[in-house]
């Protein structure tokens, strides 16, 4: 490690035990700088560069002596990841599947306040109470009951076209309203408590529009409206994309109900899928002041794959394939 000099970059590179893999971190303040070494490396651990195990971290607060951080910086940045990548014997396959991490940083008169937790989700209170992972992640495939049959395995997989995914929403938080959520790209969100972190509950978009799958991605205009694409597949008619609209929720009386802001969901409009068995996959999109722009690339979602993987014991992940004899349009 090396300190810096009256304010000069300083460079700190931190690795961990058994792993080639180093960790660079460059800041204008050393004392700043060792507040994300002790954090990180309390967070790090050798095997394959995952967490094997974590905790969360409430208010660790840290001001160095010659502080980098205006004053007039105020406010809450909140982030979302993959924290926990075994439990019990049992270890995740991919980086996508780690239990999410909620993270928090306030920043008031000069200072950051650091704080994190686990999201309660109920995948993640089915994996602590069972000891071991029982639900199956994008890079991870699991049974959730072991002692069954095949037989009675592949009936109760069957008994829907399109399997339920996961709840572990690891990717990113968003803003519906005045409500924030734990997201991913899948039909269930978690619902947190922008202050204390903690899971208020999980919400199911197709409890209020017709989808299966959301980006974890949406946009914001000037008047605090937020705008998400989604894919429908099976269930809601013919595949296509939706467009999607969640006003603004400005009013106290509205909060005081306590009612989701998904409540006002807003359909903009649909875009008709091509390959009604392959739709295409997509991370987000692109909003302008007149036009949304999407692109349907040749990354694809093969339904015939996804809505039997359990079946053939494969993971989510391998139901995604790239279309070489396709175009993007």
């Amino acid at each position: 490690m090396q300190d810096s000099v009256d304010g000069d970059p300083c460079k700190f590179v931190l690795w961990s035990r058994g792993s080639e893999e180093r960790f660079t971190l460059q800041a204008s303040s050393a004392s700043i700088k060792m507040t994300w070494v002790e954090t990180i490396s309390t967070l790090l651990d050798a095997q394959n560069n995952f967490l094997s195990g974590a905790a969360t971290w409430r208010d660790g607060k840290r001001k160095g002596p010659q502080s980098c951080i205006p004053s007039w910086l105020q406010g809450t940045l909140l982030r979302n990841g993959p924290g926990l990548f075994s439990i019990g014997d049992s270890e995740y396959n991919h980086w996508f599947d780690g239990m999410a991490l909620i993270h928090s940083f306030t920043f008031t008169n000069g200072e950051v306040t650091y704080r994190s937790k686990f999201l309660k989700s109920e995948t993640f209170k089915r994996n602590m109470k069972a000891e071991r992972i029982v639900v199956t992640e994008f890079g991870t495939l699991v049974y959730p009951d072991p002692c069954s049959s095949i037989w009675s395995r592949s009936l109760t997989h069957l008994r829907n076209l399109v399997p339920d995914f996961t709840d572990n929403n690891l990717v990113n938080i968003v803003r519906y309203g005045r409500d924030y959520y734990a997201s991913s790209e899948v039909n269930y969100i978690n619902q947190i408590d922008p202050v204390t972190l903690e899971t208020v509950g999980r919400t199911n978009y197709r409890d209020h529009i017709s989808l299966n799958l959301a980006t974890a991605h949406p946009h914001y205009d000037d008047e605090g409206n937020t705008y998400n694409m989604g894919t429908a597949i099976m269930g809601f008619g013919r595949p296509k994309y939706i467009i999607f609209k969640v006003p603004a929720d400005t009013s106290d009386e509205e909060k005081k109900k306590k009612k989701p802001a998904l409540r006002k969901v807003q359909l903009v409009g649909s875009i008709p899928v091509r390959s009604v068995l392959s739709p295409s996959y997509f991370h987000s999109f692109a909003m302008t002041q007149n036009y949304f722009v999407f692109v349907e690339q040749p990354f694809k979602l093969d339904i015939f794959k996804l809505a039997t993987a359990y079946v053939r014991g494969v993971t989510l992940g391998s139901c995604l394939r790239y279309d070489k004899e396709d175009t993007c349009v």
